[in-house]
């Protein structure tokens, strides 16, 4: 499948053809964006980059995909996240590319959360993939279905970390 997160169609084409390969078993929002260099502060939607590709488009992804997801959902997360405190009224309006990348990534530890209660059936977590080697054998093993028992979303704060959500 090939498309471009930053435009709205795009998603909306990406979905249709992830749909035609049927049941989705594990969906992985891995992509990402950090503006920096030539790469555009809007996208042609006229959004900010980093929040249309980290947000808007996993975030509709999964609202297009919602009946085909069966089983995992992962948001690739960032340590970053602990350290942005995003404000609903100021979603995507970020310019310091840092603060966007880190408060992109606070999305995604929100929508992780979000979606995991509105779909009941699907494990949905968001993780950092730089994380210590305990925290990556956890979620290779939530993708293989190891533990089942938690779900939700990890977190990375200076002093500890932990895994919160429900258990299934």
């Amino acid at each position: 499948m090939v498309g471009d997160l930053a435009r709205i169609d795009d998603v909306g084409r990406l979905a249709d053809q992830a749909r035609e390969h049927g049941p989705i078993d594990a969906w992985v929002h891995n992509a990402g964006v950090w503006v920096r260099g030539s790469t555009p502060r809007t996208s042609a939607d006229g959004h900010e980059t980093t929040f249309a590709v980290n947000v808007l488009a996993p975030h509709l992804l999964t609202h297009l995909l919602a009946a085909e997801l069966q089983g995992r959902l992962l948001w690739l997360g960032s340590g970053l996240a602990g350290s942005a405190r995003p404000q609903p009224a100021a979603l995507g309006r970020e310019t310091d590319p840092r603060r966007a990348y880190a408060e992109s990534k606070a999305c995604d530890v929100a929508l992780a959360l979000a979606w995991n209660r509105r779909l009941p059936d699907v494990i949905s977590v968001a993780v950092d993939p730089i994380a210590d080697l305990v925290l990556q054998g956890a979620w290779l093993g939530i993708l293989n279905g190891l533990p089942l028992g938690a779900s939700g979303a990890w977190t990375h704060e200076p002093h500890h970390d932990r895994i919160e959500g429900r258990q299934a």
